[in-house]
């Protein structure tokens, strides 16, 4: 296992946590095979490595809220962007664009641990997250997507599956 985790994080797959809050470590198992994580405009490499990015830091944001000692891995085994891809004709040519609509909700299938201090497991479990907000819904652009929050209609799954797993008894 620590051997995977090492490998993962010079390849990049692994962000761990640098200040006084819980660890995480993201591992990302077979990408390749995930369900949809298809770009529409970039190199598939690259969208691929941005939308892994953009949940490693939603999910190190996210165990910002734990306590200091702890320790979160999640394996990512699934991911299923919102929307679906379709070819659409412009007028100047056709291409490929994620459309957003109806009950296109994303979608997403991981396990996780969370450790004390003293690498006791506190909590583990898999789960097979479903999203149910689309904040809009149409032609997916990166304008759209408000430029740089790749995973716009995927957070509020993530925030909301965290909250449910990880809301202190004592709060």
């Amino acid at each position: 296992m620590l051997r995977i985790v090492s490998i993962a994080m010079v390849v990049g797959l692994i962000m761990p946590s640098q200040v006084l809050a819980a660890d995480v470590e993201v591992l990302w198992q077979e990408p390749d095979k995930y369900r949809d994580i298809q770009s529409t405009q970039i190199g598939q490499n690259e969208y691929k490595d941005r939308v892994m990015e953009a949940f490693n830091k939603k999910f190190y944001e996210l165990a910002q809220q734990l306590p200091e000692d702890q320790l979160l891995q999640i394996t990512v085994t699934d991911v299923d962007l919102a929307g679906r891809i379709v070819l659409q004709d412009f007028g100047a040519g056709v291409q490929n664009v994620r459309i957003i609509e109806g009950l296109d909700y994303p979608g997403m299938a991981l396990s996780y641990k969370l450790f004390d201090g003293d690498g006791n497991v506190l909590k583990e479990g898999e789960n097979r997250l479903k999203g149910h907000d689309l904040p809009g819904q149409g032609i997916s652009t990166p304008q759209r997507r408000r430029g740089t929050n790749i995973i716009e209609y995927e957070t509020p799954m993530v925030e909301r599956w965290f909250r449910n797993t990880f809301e202190r008894e004592d709060s």
